[in-house]
């Protein structure tokens, strides 16, 4: 299993750190402190990538939109998950 820092999730999504906290704020990427950083795994990056496809989150104004829509149809805490094939399988 991969694990993404915040500099290895800005390269791949080619945004920058800003972009990045503000889709860990609104609860769109998950992610958990460690030491002074924050850590993501490739299994979470998957969920982000299901969640987010076809949405414009192009600013941190739509960011905060479609964080607040996916929490009140409850996407963020439905014990199914987005998909199966998104979740670690242990």
């Amino acid at each position: 299993m991969e694990i993404y820092i915040t500099n290895d999730l800005c390269k791949l999504l080619k945004v920058n750190r800003s972009k990045i906290q503000w889709l860990r704020d609104n609860q769109l990427l998950k992610a958990r402190k460690l030491g002074k950083g924050f850590i993501t795994t490739e299994d979470e990056l998957k969920e982000f990538m299901a969640l987010t496809a076809g949405l414009d989150i192009s600013s941190k104004k739509k960011i905060e939109i479609v964080g607040m829509n996916i929490k009140r149809i409850g996407i963020l805490n439905s014990n199914k998950g987005i998909a199966d094939s998104t979740k670690a399988k242990i």
